[in-house]
């Protein structure tokens, strides 16, 4: 991450990787990600224009233990080594990035639908 100063004790380590992986994308994937995202926007702001509230859960489950969703065992040493070693590029291998998504959003999809599309 640039921010002008060292922020390694700062900031999660999956933090740092995601950070490190937005570095390697291309001005045109960024293009092509913000267009999807605004496409996706466009398409849900439609879906719901006829509706005066939409309500949607916060969490797709019921509430979780604090840590619990820390990674361990090979996925804490997958993290450890794509941060330590600066690995991030293996990401770009689909079935590894799809993994590390789909756990981020198996709990909390619904407000990253909302933040696409910049409704509350």
């Amino acid at each position: 991450l640039r921010v002008g100063r060292q922020v390694t004790g700062e900031v999660e380590r999956a933090t740092r990787v995601l950070g490190r992986l937005g570095e390697m994308l291309s001005a045109g994937e960024v293009y092509d990600g913000v267009q999807r995202l605004n496409a996706t926007a466009r398409r849900m702001i439609e879906e719901t224009a006829r509706f005066d509230a939409v309500l949607m859960p916060i969490i797709a489950h019921p509430p979780l233990a604090c840590g619990s969703m820390d990674p361990k065992g090979a996925d804490e040493l997958i993290e450890n080594l794509l941060d330590k070693l600066h690995l991030t590029g293996l990401l770009r291998i689909g079935s590894l990035f799809g993994q590390l998504m789909d756990k981020s959003l198996w709990f909390t999809h619904w407000p990253a639908i909302h933040n696409v599309s910049g409704q509350p």
